[in-house]
């Protein structure tokens, strides 16, 4: 299966008095323009990348950047719970990362982490008609 990603750093201040806290809030939507799929394609097909918004469909939290695939179970894996929780016991020196991520995994917007949390909630919350998917992620040390 084709997957494009669309990493984009989105650095957003923390609304906690701590310094080292790490807050993410998720846009709802993003959009994909431009795009270029490079695969080894039989010539009878094509690959592309749609220009539709894509909405947020999840969220993750990776030990390391994100392009090497080292994604974190949360704690409560498996609950229909509108908070999300990581608990994280040692990290890669690459830090921990917190991930936004849309349509299939189609896009998906990525920013590390302060410091060294060793906890990580995403508040996730669905509203409105469609019901679109609202989330923010924080870590803190």
């Amino acid at each position: 299966m084709l997957q494009f990603m669309v990493f984009a750093g989105l650095l957003l201040s923390s609304l906690s008095a701590v310094a080292q806290d790490s807050r993410l809030i998720c846009p709802e939507r993003v959009r994909v323009e431009g795009g270029t799929v490079v695969a080894d394609l039989p010539s009878s097909t094509a690959a592309l990348v749609t220009s539709t918004p894509q909405l947020l469909s999840s969220v993750s939290i990776f030990d390391g950047p994100p392009s090497e695939g080292a994604e974190l179970l949360p704690t409560n894996a498996g609950t229909n719970a509108a908070t999300i929780v990581w608990r994280i016991e040692s990290s890669s020196p690459q830090g921990v990362w917190l991930a936004c991520n849309y349509g299939s995994q189609v896009a998906r917007v990525v920013m590390k982490a302060e410091g060294t949390p060793v906890r990580c909630e995403a508040q996730m919350t669905r509203s409105g008609s469609p019901r679109v998917l609202r989330a923010s992620l924080s870590c803190k040390p």
